[in-house]
């Protein structure tokens, strides 16, 4: 899903990218990507009522889970950092230089462990549903009054099949797959102490904590799916709210591309052609890879009776039309209003 919004705010050369893109998503856009979503998972089980994601990384995404699905239940584990860090540090992920690199020292480690606790502060602030927190010792003393504890915040009725997961004959595919094969056990609780005397680089990285007082960026966003209701205004040829829509988004985002070439889009619809063909030129100079936008500044270099210089617009965008597959978008695929 990262990757699609990325790759959408390419397609768009906004110059915005993951996280600070979500600002930007409206309630259409977000039921829009939540279905891709779905539809992409419907692949593995077409049957399946419940979807489980235990991505490590998740605490990073809490945001974007819950603006596309409202209703996600979220289970927040807990265990004791340093058993974490031990826990990590003696995991070969096979990804040193990629997600799980810090697992690889001891102090990275423990910075990872400080940035988790600082994001899960703010994310138990400001969502809606609660999230449910779990600590993984609770889990080792009375996993039955935890597994019941977890059962009811999903709304789910308890079978004693829980206690027996270890005997689940399904497919193992992470770095755990020998201990899930395994009953509980507490062998792994305060591990750590076993090795504390190495531990000089995590604990000292751990003993700092979260600072309460730590200033949080405050990024410049446009309204939410405001993009998207300046292309509504467009077709609906209500060409002065789209200008007027486009205008905003560019006083935050200045080199937006798409904004740049659909408020061109929004002049021309006015008769303002030489305004129009200013913004449509720039927008083609900072992003020179959509054969639509090549196409709009033909027509209004015809309407301005620059003949050859339409010649090359019409004639740039069909070597991009038969040279790329452009995005089945939202955006690039929508014909402009003429009249």
């Amino acid at each position: 899903m990262i990757q699609r919004l990325n790759a959408w705010e390419k397609h768009l050369g906004s110059d915005l990218t993951y996280p600070r893109c979500v600002l930007e998503i409206g309630q259409q856009q977000a039921q829009q990507f939540s279905q891709l979503v779905l539809d992409e998972l419907s692949t593995y089980s077409p049957d399946a009522r419940y979807i489980v994601d235990k991505l490590p990384h998740n605490f990073e995404h809490i945001g974007l889970i819950r603006l596309l699905f409202p209703e996600a239940s979220i289970i927040h584990v807990l265990r004791e950092p340093r058993d974490v860090a031990v826990s990590n540090y003696f995991t070969d992920y096979q990804a040193k230089f990629g997600g799980m690199g810090f697992a690889y020292d001891l102090a990275d480690i423990g910075e990872q462990l400080i940035d988790c606790e600082r994001l899960m502060q703010h994310w138990h602030q400001v969502v809606d549903k609660p999230i449910l927190t779990v600590r993984y010792e609770d889990v080792v003393n009375d996993t039955e009054a935890q597994a019941k504890r977890i059962l009811a915040y999903l709304d789910l009725p308890w079978t004693d099949a829980v206690l027996n997961y270890q005997n689940l004959e399904r497919a193992v595919k992470t770095a755990s797959i020998w201990q899930v094969r395994q009953p509980i056990y507490t062998t792994s609780t305060e591990k750590w102490k076993r090795y504390q005397a190495y531990l000089t680089p995590l604990i000292t990285v751990l003993e700092q904590g979260v600072d309460a007082n730590e200033a949080v960026a405050d990024y410049p966003a446009t309204k939410p799916g405001l993009f998207f209701q300046g292309m509504s205004y467009l077709h609906q040829q209500q060409s002065t709210l789209a200008e007027a829509v486009f205008k905003e988004i560019l006083t935050v985002h200045p080199h937006h591309a798409a904004a740049l070439h659909m408020l061109g889009v929004a002049l021309y619809q006015q008769k303002k052609l030489r305004p129009a063909l200013r913004y449509m030129q720039t927008a083609t100079q900072r992003h020179p890879g959509h054969a639509s936008w090549y196409h709009n500044l033909g027509l209004v270099l015809t309407a301005l009776g620059k003949t050859q210089a339409a010649t090359q617009a019409f004639n740039k965008a069909q070597v991009l039309k038969s040279a790329l597959s452009e995005h089945h978008s939202l955006v690039a695929n929508w014909p402009l209003p003429l009249s």
